[in-house]
């Protein structure tokens, strides 16, 4: 099974002690209208961090109205309404106002602070871009952000946004800019921690899933191996993470066409997988298809069968509650096609009838498991 490596741009809320950072010339203490604005704030802040970004947007919006109307520049009260909208999907909404929140920051002081915040809306302009799809708008706002913190010297901010950079390349398929940009990410913060091996692992991964987009995958070995070593130092004998980077290598090894090295891999995570869990653990089933999978490829069928037939009870037991599953259906599926291959037509149809009315239950018509279980029943 792939694993999804790709991650997500650093979200920055703007926030501080006093109001003033928000309001210019407004000081809650004496002023009635600066002390419901502070309120507003943090209710809208509450909403926000309970993932309630409708309820944030109103609160944040009456504050806007309330400052504007008293002829108060709501300063960065924008950038965290442009966040709610965001979060919400409203990719034009959260662009409105991240731009609003710029306009505002070019017109005041080259205080290190204004800077700061300017680079924050610039990130969080190319969220929502990335967010749209316009990938070239969303790599030119991380710049702009990048380029204020470079100018700035501020060793961990730079880092953020190089880490920034290299998701949107690689979300670009711009894999060796992407590259690069981790490397440099990476560079920094080993200059701030040495031994931060939680950071080295995610950016190990960072670059590993690069390099397997371009199907340069003995680099991407390379990389899945870095991280094993590192996982062995810190982590228990069967812990998860060892687990899944044996996945994770026998995946590699499997899109490579090396379905014996690809066995192996599945093996050693199934091996360990065992000294932790019961037999008919859902955390198996992922080695067991990958298993099955190579034998699959070297056309040594009962086997593979063999092998789906326990992935399948394991779903069952864990999955279905008489209700089924996406997965159970697509592992009729499988069954149903290992057995045409094994000239068992008969025997195959048997599954596709079970796997096609289970599918549809869970997707529409056009889904691709769908079509390709009608496909496979021709």
């Amino acid at each position: 099974m792939k694993k999804v490596l790709l991650a997500t741009l650093i979200v920055v809320t703007v926030e501080a002690k006093e109001l003033a950072t928000y309001l210019d010339e407004c000081n809650p203490k004496i002023n009635t209208v600066c002390l419901e604005l502070r309120e507003g704030f943090s209710k809208g802040m509450s909403s926000f961090r309970q993932g309630n970004y409708k309820e944030a947007v109103k609160y944040f919006n009456l504050s806007i109205e309330k400052a504007e109307k008293e002829k108060l520049q709501p300063a960065n009260f924008y950038n965290n309404l442009g966040l709610a909208y965001n979060n919400m999907k409203s990719y034009d909404n959260a662009l409105k106002y991240f731009k609003k929140n710029i306009e505002y920051e070019t017109k005041k002081s080259d205080s290190k602070q204004d800077k700061v915040l300017l680079s924050v809306v610039y990130g969080n302009m190319g969220l929502a871009y990335q967010g749209k799809r316009k990938l070239s708008k969303a790599i030119e706002s991380a710049w702009k952000s990048l380029d204020i913190v470079t100018k700035l010297g501020d060793e961990s901010k730079i880092a953020q946004r190089e880490n920034n950079l290299g998701i949107l390349y690689r979300d670009n398929k711009e894999y060796d800019k992407a590259i690069e940009h981790y490397k440099k990410f990476m560079e920094i913060k080993l200059k701030e921690i040495p031994k931060d091996y939680r950071m080295i692992l995610a950016v190990y991964s960072d670059i590993a899933g690069s390099y397997q987009d371009k199907k340069e995958f003995d680099t991407a070995l390379t990389f899945s191996e870095k991280r094993l070593t590192i996982k062995k130092k810190i982590f228990p004998k069967n812990h998860p993470e060892i687990i899944n980077e044996y996945l994770f290598k026998g995946y590699i090894n499997f899109q490579k066409k090396d379905y014996d090295e690809a066995k192996k891999a599945y093996e050693q995570s199934l091996k360990i997988a065992t000294t932790r869990v019961k037999e008919n653990d859902i955390s198996l089933a992922n080695a067991y298809i990958g298993i099955a999978k190579c034998h699959q490829e070297k056309r040594e069928f009962k086997r593979a069968i063999e092998l789906y037939k326990k992935v399948l009870d394991i779903y069952i037991n864990k999955l279905e509650k008489g209700k089924g599953h996406p997965a159970i259906a697509t592992t009729y599926n499988s069954l149903g096609a290992l057995y045409v291959v094994s000239k068992k037509p008969k025997k195959g149809m048997e599954f596709y009838t079970k796997a096609l009315p289970m599918a549809r239950e869970f997707f529409d018509e056009k889904h691709m498991i769908v079509q390709m279980i009608l496909q496979n029943m021709v």
